[in-house]
């Protein structure tokens, strides 16, 4: 259980344990940024060489003449082989930071709990008796950090996924008779999806970490937590999926399932204590301005929910992921004009 001082106002105590969770997770993207600049480093030479390779061409290449090629053979080869290495770099990254954050998340679903319950008037002899959950225990609970699990299966594919990305821009772009420049820089930006969905993968599974933990304490707790409320962080950056979600009240059993990269947050709900999200998501929403409305929920959705052709809730919807399970997305228009 955590003995810092804690804010009255459960909200802005969930948004400066999120502040720590960020920074950490800050820590993590900037290892792996460097890493992947190391990648790009250590293949300039080859991409380079093949691009002065076909540079001497007067004419495109068919596909058969190009991966015949020795500059693409060992550009390719080099490509694979440092994928790889990162694949093996990313996959001990994101098991430290999800054990970091299981930590961080009992830790900080205590102090939630307790900030709640001291919010409620309870007195100190049951607020005292909140159990803390062995961190390393979580581990085995939390179905996506299993080394065998469909998570550690996807990162085991990234490296070849991004591969094929390059041989296809490749590809593409020496068919075509693009400019040599131009068909670097294709190979450098499929090169940076990598690192895009590197770092998706990594942030995701260390918030679902961290979410997952939050619950576990809350459900270590049934006896004075009853539920949870879905808090999203409302701007302008926020989807209309975790708008429309943004105070409804969930059961222990119900996972915090947004979207890769969520920034949304569980509050316990203690017994004898009101929903702490005063303004719920619809509301917060109908108080901008049109444009404001329209520039998060895009000009089609805006008029079709504008004619009441489809209510705010539905904006949320819930779709299989093959390594979180349900996740939410926001709904197609139309999903929301057919329904």
């Amino acid at each position: 259980m955590t003995d810092q001082p804690q804010p009255d106002n459960i909200i802005e105590l969930a948004k400066k344990l999120r502040k720590q969770l960020d920074a950490a997770d800050a820590n993590t993207i900037n290892r792996m940024i460097e890493a992947y600049r190391t990648v790009y480093k250590r293949l300039s030479a080859e991409i380079d060489a093949f691009v002065q390779r076909i540079a001497q061409e007067a004419k495109p290449l068919t596909e058969g003449q190009l991966i015949r090629l020795s500059q693409y053979k060992t550009l390719m080869q080099a490509i694979q082989e440092e994928l790889k290495r990162y694949g093996g770099f990313l996959e001990t990254e994101i098991s430290v930071a999800a054990q970091a954050a299981l930590k961080m998340g009992v830790n900080d679903g205590v102090a939630m709990i307790r900030a709640q319950m001291i919010a409620s008037g309870l007195p100190e002899d049951i607020i005292t008796q909140i159990k803390a959950l062995n961190p390393a225990a979580l581990e085995t609970i939390v179905g996506f950090l299993d080394k065998d699990g469909a998570l550690y299966q996807r990162l085991s594919q990234s490296p070849i996924y991004t591969a094929e990305q390059v041989a296809r821009k490749i590809i593409e772009g020496v068919g075509l008779g693009r400019n040599p420049a131009t068909i670097a820089g294709e190979i450098n930006r499929a090169l940076g999806m990598g690192l895009t969905d590197a770092l998706r993968m990594m942030r995701t599974a260390q918030i679902y970490s961290y979410r997952e933990a939050n619950r576990a304490s809350y459900i270590a707790n049934a006896d004075v937590v009853e539920g949870w409320v879905w808090y999203a962080e409302l701007d302008s950056e926020t989807c209309s999926s975790c708008i429309a979600m943004h105070g409804t009240v969930h059961k222990l059993d119900e996972s915090l399932n947004d979207h890769h990269n969520g920034r949304c947050s569980m509050l316990p709900l203690t017994i004898g204590s009101k929903n702490p999200v005063e303004q719920m998501g619809e509301d917060w929403f109908k108080e901008l301005s049109e444009s404001e409305q329209k520039s998060i929920m895009g000009d089609g959705k805006w008029e079709a929910w504008n004619e009441g052709k489809f209510d705010f809730s539905a904006l949320s919807q819930e779709h299989a992921d093959d390594v979180y399970g349900n996740m939410r997305s926001e709904t197609p228009l139309k999903d929301l004009i057919d329904a």
